[in-house]
């Protein structure tokens, strides 16, 4: 009798293998699409190198063409990239081992390929599954079911750095809250401002009030692009505590990185 797969190993890429996506929007859009019209799949983990990317889900053959499907797209209305994506590669994943080896190839996959587009993984799972991203955070409970005895200070490895003790740069709170929340660049400051608004963009503009409390309030203000009454108002709000977590996690990650992109600029001159 043939062995039936726990899941399948899926590997998309354009028809002629240019890059998929260069900038913060088009990397976090990536995540967006994966994230959402992924969602009714058994989705473990996914990641974008450049010019390719992996995905991991617990799907037949059937359902993950299916998932392939609905992200590519997902990702050509989102991304436009002016040409189709190939045919999906699909392999099966035999034994828990396997499962195991390849939730961390694909979690790997930029650094195989040298790719340094995407340092702090914006276009996979990884921020979720580590508690700095809240659009994701279904994946990390298929993935503690499937694979518990994955650790989070397995996944900091997969990341340029380890933000334990980072300064904090204020400078970057705002986009910390996008990270946090899964929102594009910009959708912060465009979004938020009203106090009546509800959704996303306003529990990110609340938790990132609460982010840095000891900063006063003008300051907050001019970092989120916000006016001082809506700083004001927000901080009277109580805040999600995920959404908190993850943008004080994303500002502490995003701090280190900087220092460390400023500290070998340094040398190099």
């Amino acid at each position: 009798m043939p062995q039936v797969p726990l899941g399948h190993h899926v590997m998309m890429r354009l028809h002629d293998s240019r890059v998929i996506a260069s900038d913060p929007r088009e990397l976090r859009t990536i995540a967006i699409s994966f994230l959402t019209v992924g969602k009714p799949f058994h989705l473990l983990a996914f990641r974008a190198a450049d010019t390719h990317i992996h995905a991991l889900v617990l799907d037949d053959f059937v359902g993950a063409g299916e998932f392939a499907r609905r992200v590519e797209i997902s990702m050509q209305r989102r991304l436009r990239p002016g040409v189709g994506f190939s045919e999906v590669h699909r392999k099966r994943v035999l034994d828990q081992a396997h499962l195991r080896n390849t939730f961390n190839y694909v979690l790997r996959n930029p650094a195989r390929h040298d790719a340094q587009m995407d340092p702090l993984g914006e276009a996979s799972n990884l921020p979720d599954l580590m508690g700095l991203r809240l659009l994701g955070e279904w994946t990390l409970d298929l993935t503690r079911a499937a694979l518990p005895r994955v650790q989070v200070r397995e996944l900091v490895d997969h990341l340029p750095v380890r933000s334990a003790g980072a300064r904090v740069d204020e400078r970057l709170l705002a986009e910390s809250a996008e990270a946090a929340a899964g929102l594009l660049p910009g959708g912060l400051a465009h979004r938020a401002p009203s106090a009546r608004q509800g959704g996303l963009p306003r529990e990110a503009a609340i938790a990132a009030v609460h982010a840095l409390p000891e900063e006063t309030v003008a300051a907050t203000a001019r970092r989120l692009a916000l006016s001082s009454r809506t700083v004001e108002r927000f901080r009277t709000v109580e805040p999600d505590a995920a959404l908190l977590r993850a943008t004080r996690g994303q500002l502490n990650l995003r701090s280190a990185w900087a220092a460390a992109r400023r500290a070998t600029r340094d040398r190099v001159a």
